[in-house]
């Protein structure tokens, strides 16, 4: 826009006036102009080479003034931290923050969920452009822009969004590409994504492409994906010759994928090079028959899977397995345990579906397998690769643990009872994301699987949780593997259990000698009970420079202190002094939070503030256009008089 504003001022102060002829009605006037410059009429402008009229200089001016009205105006500016962290409350703080990564000014910037965020619009899921979209891929696949900064979700949901189009797409996810250096963590997601055929991508629940970590992240939305790889929390996780960590997740959503040569997994589609560990899927994973492989839990894995459990049917695909679709290179799978049942027309394994090189050590399957051509209780078809220590459930159906190819030793067949009773290869918390209100407690069971929780202390020991002194504090029974979480403070932490799991030796059914060290994490997000206090008024508008007040009154029932506290979320929008007194200082939305002294009982009211001016939408400069166009039919009707 200005550069057209520039070609008008040019195109004005170039043209020359032509010379008045001496009937012209004007001439007197200029004559007299001309002995006495101050009685100019109508008002000149002198430049080398001629006069020129001031109107045009009007007329830009006035244009000028008004071109603020036609230019977008940002809705109030993301809120920061004491620490630069932008907080992240309403969808449109999402969507701004979302394109400041999108257009590279924020791709390192750390950003915190500080309520749950519901996208639709009376009730229409809104068309989702991801996070660091990842449209500009590089000849190593690793998309531009991508997020690397850090994500706290702080255990809140974001939903009402879909993903339906690839348009300037490359990776697809709430988050297309996650960076190296990037993370996110605590976040629920609860979109649908359901991409046609076309050309390849990624697509994920959490994120289509993950060279960053993942953890504590839980997908609730359906996955479907006609075109690449495609998993409930990311779509590829690392990506030769990056890696990546996806850790503690969950996935409810079902999984789909419907291209040839496409993998599909409960977690991840393709674990490249990356680490999976301590994941549980409950969503079922399907195929059209024509996808390359589809796991439980990873589709295809090239790196480390560890910990994880699948607790739905795999169907579809060529090679099916209820943790891994097919192993490939030096990946290693292990303490892994599938309860889904598992179908394939080519080769389908309880555990992996087709097993080309690797490691398999303390898995067992208990679903059913069945393949239209060869099927095995804990791999389907083996071609390279070693295992060690895996078992299956055994039928008359599932009478072999390798379909076609030979393990040495052998895996070990089961009955029901003794994999109730005695077999254990797995550790997991019953919840690894938890909101608590100050001063609540939350009780943690972790289940050693899948055998019986009674024998629990046969096979866990050494549980330790290092406390959050300041935020968490935890308290451990070991023997029933109880960890009992008190919040002290309003925040998040990530709190540490490492324990030694015994793994069962299935050839004798007792604990093994040497155990296998494990950690996972369990991320608490306590937030502020509210309540106790009425604020008067319940919101406040104001304008910048204006004051308001806010009066706090004690409803509590026994509430000893009466004194109270004020604070500002964000000082920079408006403060608050010791009587509730607010004075706005710049546009945006700041939270004033009345505490008694004791910290027994809160109440928290929003502050939004607006330009001082009223006019022009809020632009100063509104005004100033309105008098400068005010002038312009006054000089008209004088000029031609």
């Amino acid at each position: 826009m200005v550069k057209y504003f520039y070609l008008l001022f040019i195109s004005y102060f170039t043209y020359r006036e032509k010379p008045k002829k001496e009937g012209d009605t004007h001439v007197a006037a200029q004559q007299s102009a001309r002995r006495n410059p101050q009685l100019e009429y109508p008002p000149r402008i002198k430049f080398s080479g001629g006069r020129r009229s001031i109107l045009p200089v009007l007329l830009l001016l006035s244009l000028l003034a008004l071109s603020p009205l036609a230019a977008p105006v940002r809705a109030d500016a993301l809120t920061r931290d004491a620490d630069g962290v932008y907080l992240i409350a309403t969808p449109a703080d999402l969507r701004e923050f979302r394109d400041g990564v999108n257009s590279e000014e924020l791709t390192s910037a750390d950003a915190r969920l500080t309520a749950d965020i519901d996208l639709s619009v009376n009730g229409t899921p809104e068309e989702w452009t991801p996070i660091g979209d990842g449209r500009n891929g590089t000849q190593s696949n690793v998309g531009e822009p991508n997020y690397c900064g850090a994500f706290d979700g702080a255990g809140h949901t974001v939903g009402g969004y879909k993903i339906t189009t690839t348009i300037n797409k490359t990776d697809i996810g709430f988050f297309g590409h996650i960076g190296t250096g990037g993370s996110v963590t605590g976040l629920t997601v609860s979109g649908r994504i359901d991409i046609p055929a076309g050309k390849d991508h990624r697509a994920g629940g959490i994120a289509g492409q993950n060279v960053g970590t993942i953890s504590n992240c839980v997908n609730e939305g359906t996955v479907t994906h006609g075109a690449g790889d495609t998993g409930g929390i990311a779509g590829a996780n690392g990506y030769n010759p990056l890696t990546g960590t996806i850790l503690n997740c969950v996935n409810r959503g079902d999984v789909t994928t419907v291209k040839e040569n496409n993998p599909a997994g409960g977690i991840v589609g393709v674990n490249g090079k990356g680490t999976t560990s301590n994941c549980v899927n409950y969503g079922r994973v399907s195929g059209s028959n024509l996808a390359e492989s589809g796991g439980g839990i990873a589709g295809k894995n090239n790196g480390t899977l560890s910990n994880c459990v699948n607790n739905n049917t795999v169907s579809g695909a060529q090679y099916a397995g209820g943790v891994v679709g097919q192993s490939t290179g030096t990946n290693i799978t292990l303490n892994c345990v599938n309860y889904g049942d598992v179908s394939s027309l080519k080769s389908a394994g309880g555990v992996i579906g087709y097993f080309d090189g690797g490691k398999i050590s303390n898995c067992v399957s208990v679903g059913n397998i069945i393949s239209g051509d060869i099927a095995g209780g804990v791999v389907g078809k083996r071609d390279r690769g070693d295992s060690l220590n895996c078992g299956w459930l055994y039928s008359p159906e599932n009478n072999k643990g390798v379909g076609s190819g030979d393990v040495t030793p052998e895996p070990v067949s089961l009955d029901q009872t003794e994999i109730n009773e005695s077999v254990v290869v797995a550790l997991i918390a019953d919840h690894m994301n938890i909101t608590l209100r100050t001063g609540d407690t939350a009780k943690i069971t972790l289940n050693a699987l899948p055998g019986k929780q009674a024998a629990f202390g046969k096979y866990v020991k050494n549980i330790t949780v290092p406390p959050d002194s300041e935020k968490i504090s935890a308290k451990v029974n070991e023997e029933k593997g109880e960890i009992t979480l008190t919040s002290l403070k309003e925040g998040t932490s990530a709190l540490c259990v490492s324990a030694d799991l015994y793994t069962t030796d299935l050839a004798s059914l007792n604990p093994s000698v040497d155990p296998v060290p494990l950690s996972l994490t369990i991320y608490v997000s306590a937030r502020r009970t509210l309540g106790g206090i009425t604020l008067s008024p319940d919101k406040m508008n104001l304008r910048v420079g204006e004051s308001g007040k806010f009066t706090a009154t004690v409803t509590a029932e026994g509430a000893a202190d009466q004194t109270i506290n004020w604070h500002s979320s964000n000082e920079k929008i408006a403060t608050v002094d010791n009587e509730g007194n607010v004075k706005a200082l710049a546009v945006g939305e700041a939270t004033i939070t009345a505490v008694t002294a004791d910290g027994k009982h809160d109440a928290a009211a929003k502050v939004t503030v607006a330009n001082r001016h009223s006019g022009g939408n809020g632009c100063a400069a509104g005004v100033g256009a309105l008098a400068l166009f005010a002038l312009i039919p006054l000089l008209l009707r004088r000029k031609k008089s």
